[in-house]
């Protein structure tokens, strides 16, 4: 019997929709809000660095960057925890991407669009309003008239927890692929038998079994599990921390400091995990010289 991993971990999510165009380009058009008509068709991969010069410092990589045949560019990232500073990263690397490759004296009219779909494993939007919406939409848009809109950067937040399967015969692909995000734990047995009828997802499904997985690449989804339920601990224990000295110096300044502090403990443990560089970097944020310092 086939064993199955998470797809929510950063091992096999990388593995399915980083390495196979077909899967990542269902997904993109399942869950992005792009127009009839313009549905993305093709798309290559991209380095995660080629945009690095403009960061400042700061470590900004998300999880999948690639372009389309129309030279539209697509981040995608899967967030295990929610913090005040996301949606403020999501815009930056956004902002870099959509910069990234207009050369000194080109025309403004070679900037391509850039959509940002950000996949959390944690709920957000907590208001008794907002309390059934796990699909959040961001775009540039005339207050007074909302139909008036200034393309150039699309930003999708996506809350995993908050999202229930749709109860009819004809599912469809966006429902598909928030299931196999949410319905298939670390571990599991059985898939729900809908993921299996539809090629696409299917075909993630089975990039899922343990079986198809490396010794290297199971010790390495193991770490990350470990990393994060160290890191939900952490994150309770400096939220408290931080809140505590906000109380003195104002709940926003403590919390931040409490996220910062959080970062380089999650850092340090890794280090002595042996985690490499770039996938510190990666998980905590945190600039190539920071970690070199701890």
């Amino acid at each position: 019997m086939a064993h199955y991993l998470d797809p929510k971990g950063d091992i096999p999510f990388r593995k399915v929709f980083g390495k196979h165009k077909d899967l990542c380009i269902s997904l993109l058009n399942a869950l992005l809000p792009v127009e009839a008509g313009r549905h993305v068709a093709d798309i290559e991969f991209r380095a995660n660095d080629v945009f690095s010069v403009f960061d400042g410092g700061k470590n900004t990589i998300a999880d999948i960057y690639c372009v389309d045949d129309q030279g539209r560019k697509f981040l995608v990232e899967m967030q295990m925890f929610w913090t005040d500073e996301f949606k403020r990263r999501v815009l930056f690397n956004a902002s870099k991407a959509y910069i990234s490759e207009l050369a000194e004296g080109d025309k403004f009219d070679r900037l391509k669009p850039v959509y940002s779909l950000n996949l959390l494993a944690e709920s957000f939007e907590k208001t008794p309003e907002m309390a059934d919406e796990y699909y959040h939409y961001y775009r540039h848009v005339n207050i007074r008239h909302p139909d008036r809109q200034i393309e150039g950067l699309e930003l999708v937040f996506v809350e995993l927890p908050k999202f229930k399967p749709a109860n009819r015969a004809e599912t469809k692909l966006r429902d598909l692929w928030l299931r196999y995000l949410t319905a298939i734990k670390e571990g599991a047995e059985e898939v729900p038998p809908d993921l299996l009828a539809d090629p696409r997802t299917s075909l993630a499904v089975k990039l899922l079994e343990q079986s198809a997985y490396s010794r290297e690449e199971l010790l390495a989804k193991d770490r990350f599990w470990d990393w994060v339920s160290c890191q939900r601990t952490l994150i309770t224990g400096s939220f408290r921390e931080g809140m505590s000295t906000g109380m003195a110096q104002g709940l926003a300044q403590g919390r931040l400091e409490g996220e910062r502090r959080q970062q380089f403990e999650i850092a340090r443990q890794m280090k002595r995990e042996n985690f490499p560089a770039d996938a510190i970097a990666r998980i905590t944020k945190l600039s190539a010289e920071e970690i070199a310092r701890l």
